[in-house]
């Protein structure tokens, strides 16, 4: 079966850790919501309890949430965590962005 969705060592490491601080944080949920006229903007979010209506996907042991109505838009992305002079930001490499 494809994966859903791929993280990187170096994010799966950063997300471990901050997971570790959120007594009530198990997972982390990974969703998208609209922005401007035809984009999308990615949410991140600790999760607890019950994964619900959610897609669980299995990236090397972290758990990770999607909502079934974000499957489609986030299929197939890759999440990296990449670092800039002193800051760190996630950066998704989704094959169904455009421009």
């Amino acid at each position: 079966m494809e994966r859903v969705l791929e993280v990187t060592p170096r994010a799966a490491a950063h997300i471990r850790r901050h997971l570790a601080t959120q007594p009530a944080g198990t997972a982390l949920r990974l969703g998208i919501r609209r922005t401007g006229c035809s984009g999308y903007a990615y949410t991140l979010d600790y999760a607890g309890g019950e994964a619900g209506d959610d897609h669980v996907a299995d990236c090397d042991g972290l758990a990770i949430r999607i909502g079934r109505d974000a499957l489609p838009v986030l299929a197939g992305t890759t999440v990296d965590l990449v670092r800039d002079g002193l800051n760190e930001k996630f950066v998704f490499q989704n094959p169904h962005a455009r421009g």
